[in-house]
């Protein structure tokens, strides 16, 4: 099983990382990631610099209130909104208590923006406009 860390504190890094088990897709679309020479991370970037580009570009496509982190919430939602447990969503999300993991969970029923949706029609978008140049 492979397995993914990443650091719980954005203010403080070091030393409290935890490792969650990556499913059958996410290990085969890592598989096919180019990886730099002697570089033992997948993704070998500076977190201000994806979140630095990521504000640039949703700003570019008027999305202003989307967060790099509205991903990982966008993600987590869905799990429980495909009918995982709290302990199977707890496994991939990396948390520890029902505390932290219950902001997930949407208890009223209302309209959200189908966030995965809009970047599939960007992506779209942005391939037709490539094939047509």
């Amino acid at each position: 099983m492979l397995y993914a860390g990443f650091g719980k504190d954005p203010k403080n890094k070091w030393g409290n990382h935890e490792k969650i088990p990556l499913n059958k897709e996410c290990q085969s679309l890592l598989a096919k990631i180019k990886k730099e020479p002697n570089e033992d991370r997948i993704f070998p970037y500076k977190s201000s610099s994806v979140s630095s580009k990521f504000s640039e570009i949703t700003q570019l496509l008027g999305m202003k209130k989307v967060s790099f982190h509205s991903c990982r919430h966008e993600g987590i939602s869905r799990l429980f909104e495909q009918g995982h447990t709290i302990p199977q969503v707890a496994v991939h999300s990396g948390h520890k208590s029902w505390e932290n993991l219950k902001r997930y969970t949407h208890l009223m029923q209302r309209k959200t923006p189908d966030l995965y949706k809009m970047c599939m029609e960007i992506e779209a978008e942005f391939t037709q406009n490539i094939l047509n140049n």
